[in-house]
């Protein structure tokens, strides 16, 4: 019987708390979105916009269920959205694969991001947020930059976090990393500084790669001085309150890590190569499980349960098993290129100079990406399109490279003429369903698609108790994973992860199509 099954034959007054409910026993939340008459989607409104079509997770089995009523959370809160506004509508055949919009600042740019319906362009110190409503001419919000300076090392992962009603951002700095609060997009307020000793405007050596958000403990990866993980229960008040150096962590330089549930997975920076989980569920003393140390790489990333190695292209399984980590594609040369990003089973490798772009793959079967086709890029003198986006059937591609006119920045492209419908489905999960966990325990789970942290709260994302109650806590994001971390030590018992159906969306405000289930015990 699968987890769903369970929760509806056999104790659905567990899943709804003994109450009577609109979320008991007859599903979700909210209708097909409606189509303006220029054809976009709505993404901002209390509905749910396309939530139909077929999702099965590689997890846990789930069932869908049907209904016109807002799902609604025990406290009566409606599931929430995002205020800013994405396209998600027809395009002209001619725009197909073509970019769309005229560069967003010729600036430095890295990882763009999605918070609230808005874009965050990341870069060295320097950032800005936009309004993309009207995706051909974009609107800067925001500018706001880091003390340390235009050298700084360069933004390559930007990890958020939700805390109750305000979002966070961790990002990097020439020192260490900054924290930012960005619950107001158009007004982005500086929170704190954390050095990080080593850590002095390097680029492999002497700088960061990595950043994770996960409750109150942030994870780091500083290449050469190791992985750092400092507690940010106080975003206000960081401090590093643990260190372990390379040798504690696979004996690779650590770059870009991901946190799921109690696993943490890390990859490495450019000129290295290596894969290495770590068990976290005590976050200030983690545990090596299993590592690879490999032929040299550019940048490692996640998807799914999976380790992308970049150049030539590599992926490893680090979920199947956490403590035997296992090779699902041997290599796989690929264009010039250096960085990935995924969404609805596509993986999109950004081009370098000069044949910039970005090369599309399905990888749906992850043993076996195909290539599909390919977005074009600006063919500026001199420029790249490494970092990638998928945002409904756009594609944001940004650059850090020094052109005639100044650093390349970013733009946005049309990746399909068509909206895009097709809803997340969970593929990845930590703890798995009818595992034993400890008390301490963060539940970690990754989706097919880019998720919209602003969609992520207590009505969307519960760990109920056997009575039924939500346990509170936080969240953290990177791109396609969430995490959730209760505020205190899990009491012994059995707990359940619910995801109803028409709760969290993608970026184009596609809301997942069924419920998702899953159980844990705390011994």
């Amino acid at each position: 019987m699968t987890p769903i099954q369970r929760a509806r034959d056999a104790s659905i007054a567990w899943l709804c708390g003994g109450a009577l409910m609109v979320a008991c026993g007859s599903g979700p939340a909210g209708s097909d979105s409606a189509t303006t008459s220029d054809g976009d989607t709505p993404t901002t409104s209390a509905g749910t916009g396309d939530a139909t079509g077929s999702s099965s997770s590689d997890a846990s089995s789930s069932s869908g269920s049907t209904g016109d009523e807002l799902w609604l959370c025990p406290d009566g809160e409606p599931m929430p959205r995002p205020r800013g506004s994405v396209p998600n509508k027809p395009y002209p055949d001619e725009l197909y694969n073509q970019p769309l919009s005229a560069t967003l600042a010729f600036e430095h740019h890295n990882q763009p991001t999605m918070l609230d319906g808005y874009l965050l362009l990341a870069g060295n110190a320097a950032f800005s947020t936009w309004d993309i409503s009207d995706a051909a001419a974009p609107v800067q919000l925001a500018t706001f930059a880091s003390k340390h300076g235009f050298f700084e090392a360069e933004s390559h992962q930007v990890t958020l976090a939700r805390v109750g009603d305000r979002f966070y951002a961790a990002t990097i700095s020439g020192h260490g990393v900054d924290i930012w609060e960005l619950t107001d997009m158009t007004a982005p307020v500086h929170v704190s500084e954390q050095d990080i000793e080593g850590i002095d405007y390097g680029d492999i050596a002497a700088g960061v790669w990595g950043v994770a958000w996960q409750g109150s403990h942030l994870y780091v990866g500083g290449n050469d001085t190791g992985l750092h993980i400092v507690d940010v229960g106080d975003p206000a008040a960081p401090q590093v309150i643990t260190t372990l150096p390379n040798s504690a962590t696979g004996g690779f330089f650590v770059g870009p890590l991901f946190a799921m549930g109690n696993i943490l997975v890390l990859t490495t920076p450019k000129e290295h190569g290596g894969v290495a989980t770590m068990e976290i569920s005590d976050p200030e003393h983690p545990v090596l499980l299993d590592a690879l140390t490999l032929e040299e790489s550019y940048i490692g990333w996640y998807y799914g349960g999976h380790v992308i190695l970049q150049t030539p292209l590599r992926i490893y399984d680090v979920l199947g098993d956490p403590t035997a980590i296992t090779t699902v594609l041997e290599g796989m040369e690929t264009e010039k290129s250096e960085y990935v990003s995924f969404g609805d089973d596509q993986m999109f490798l950004g081009l370098l100079r000069p044949n910039p772009g970005a090369i599309r793959y399905d990888v749906s079967d992850l043993s076996a990406p195909v290539e599909i086709d390919k977005i074009e890029g600006r063919a500026l003198i001199g420029n790249d399109d490494q970092f990638t986006l998928k945002v409904a059937n756009l594609l944001v591609l940004s650059d850090d490279q020094e052109t005639l006119e100044g650093h390349a920045g970013s733009f946005i492209a049309v990746e399909s003429t068509a909206p895009d419908t097709t809803p997340p489905r969970v593929n990845g999960l930590w703890p798995p369903d009818g595992a034993t966990a400890p008390a301490t325990s963060s539940i970690g789970v990754s989706f097919s698609d880019q998720i919209e942290l602003a969609t992520v709260g207590p009505p969307s994302f519960q760990l109920r108790d056997q009575e039924g109650g939500c346990v509170p806590g936080s969240w953290g994001h990177m791109r396609t994973v969430l995490n959730f971390t209760p505020q205190e030590p899990l009491a012994p018992g059995t707990y359940q992860v619910v995801l109803p159906a028409g709760g969290i969306t993608d970026l184009g405000g596609n809301a997942i199509a069924e419920d998702f289930v899953s159980e844990f015990t705390v011994p």
